[in-house]
This record gives structure tokens, sequence and C-alpha cells, in this order.
């Protein structure tokens, strides 16, 4: 598998410049294309000021909100060149191009139709912290389409040293690492982080983390680490050990308790795109 397909948000984060770069250089390897979704969180005033009576929105809150998403524009246009140039991307198809495709705000973010036939969604860990964990983003292309999504916190050339895969044997799991195989081939090493006391009787036949070694090494990744703890799974436990391993990339299934107990109490999925800062984070549901 390649990210030929690739799809991006951009808010206008501090961190927009990092995850377009991101998602370039991913697309360039497959020779594919990054489609670029603009959803400036002050677009929603202009959602607002489309109804007939404008919802009471100033005529100068409605022009700053336009030259806000006209600025944005601007930048990300100026951006897509200079990485095309950075990269020696050509103009023709096939070739790692980047299209800014969509313009919508925050808000009303809607990827359903765009996250259908896409390999994956790369987003910054701002962005995807700000739109939170339940937004069309996730909501959309992670629950619906079963997109894999990629949350940027550093440069690329570092994501490939150390990759960490939280393991429990389930679905969620297990198509998070066959979606991050692209990224797993290259990592200078391949720790596989499993808790038992995160692992569900249902899912006990497929818990052994030498199966996932056996599979990866049919895949050709190399240098590949078992390591159990009790706690590890926790964010907080999995924060701690990625950072004691240096890691660039932690690998995991995604929102695996029901939605409104995830949107309520939180969970390990939201705790780690909040703690994330010094590796990216890929996640598949």
């Amino acid at each position: 598998m390649s990210f030929a397909s690739i799809l991006t948000v951009l808010t206008g984060a501090a961190d927009d410049a990092l995850t377009l770069q991101s998602a370039a250089a991913l697309a360039h390897a497959a020779r594919g294309e990054v489609k670029v979704v603009l959803a400036p969180p002050l677009a929603v005033i202009g959602d607002w000021a489309g109804g007939p009576d404008g919802f009471g929105v100033a005529p100068v809150v409605r022009e700053a909100a336009r030259t806000t998403q006209a600025a944005l524009r601007r930048g990300v246009e100026a951006l897509a060149r200079e990485i095309t140039e950075q990269l020696g991307l050509d103009i023709g198809e096939d070739a790692g191009r980047i299209v800014l495709v969509e313009e919508q705000s925050a808000h009303s973010l809607d990827l359903s139709r765009l996250a259908l036939l896409t390999d994956l969604v790369v987003v910054g860990r701002m962005t995807l912290q700000t739109l939170g964990p339940w937004s069309g983003l996730v909501a959309d292309a992670l629950l619906a389409a079963r997109v894999p999504v990629l949350a940027i916190s550093s440069a690329p050339d570092e994501a490939s040293a150390v990759a960490v895969i939280a393991w429990n044997g389930g679905s969620s799991a297990a198509r998070a690492v066959r979606a991050a195989l692209p990224l797993l081939k290259p990592a200078s090493r391949v720790v596989i982080l499993q808790d038992p006391e995160h692992l569900r009787l249902s899912d006990r036949s497929t818990t052994d983390p030498e199966r996932l070694a056996d599979y990866l090494r049919l895949h050709q990744v190399r240098d590949i680490e078992i390591y159990v703890e009790t706690g590890g799974m926790r964010a907080d436990g999995l924060v701690r050990q990625a950072r004691n391993w240096d890691a660039g990339l932690v690998i995991a299934g995604a929102f695996e308790h029901s939605r409104l107990r995830e949107d309520i109490l939180g969970g390990v999925t939201a705790s780690l795109v909040a703690e994330s800062r010094t590796f990216n984070l890929f996640f598949a549901h």
C-alpha cells in the first residue's frame, strides 16, 4: 500500500506548513496527490452571515472574516508553490501535486465525500486538537470512511526513527498497523507495546505480539522489539514510553469505546492527540 491519495485540512494553525510539507512528501514518494481543504475558524461567520438576516453579524465582522479567509488561501497557495519547488514536484499528473479543492468553515467541516477515495488524512496536531476529536475530520473520515489519520507533530525526516505500536489485538489496532506499513518499513526500530490490563477477552486469541512481529517481518519490517508493561496502554503510559524510546511515530487503534463514552470521558485517543507533542500519531478505527 502507498499513500497516493492524501487529504489534509489546514485551518491557519501554526503547524499548517509542517502538515502540508509532510503530506506532500508522502504523496511525492507514491507519485500521488495531496488535496487540501481550507477550514479557517472564522469562516463560520460567513456561514451565519449567509442567512436572510445575516444573524446580526456586523458588516465589519463579515469583512474581517472574508479577509482572514482570503489571507489563508493566499498563504497556502504560496506555501504549496514553495513546497513544490523544494521537493522538485512536476506539474504533470501523478507527480505528487498539491491541489486546493475545498473551503469551508471548521464549524461545519464535512469530509465524507472526499474521504471515500482517500488513502490517508494528514492533519496537524494543533488543528486536530482545536477541531475536537468528534469533529467532521474524525467522525466522517476516520469512523465512516475508515480512512486512517496521521496527526503531525514533528518533521517528516524525524518520523522514521523509532515507531511504537500500541497492540491489543483488536480490529482497530490491526487496521492501523496494516495502513501504516509504508511508515513502518523505513523505521530504524519498531517497538510493539502491550498492556495485559488492556486486553479484552474476546481478542485474546489474536493478542500475541509475536504474531504481529511475524506479520511485520513478512512485510520486510526489521529490528522489532516486544515490550509488555501493565498500564502501558493508558495515554500517560503510552506517551511516557514513546518519549523514553525517542519515538517519532506512535500507531494505535482509535475510539474503541462507544462514541458517547469517548465524548464524555475523553478517552485514550483524545488524550494521545493532546499529548503527542514530540511524535507523530497514526490511528485508524
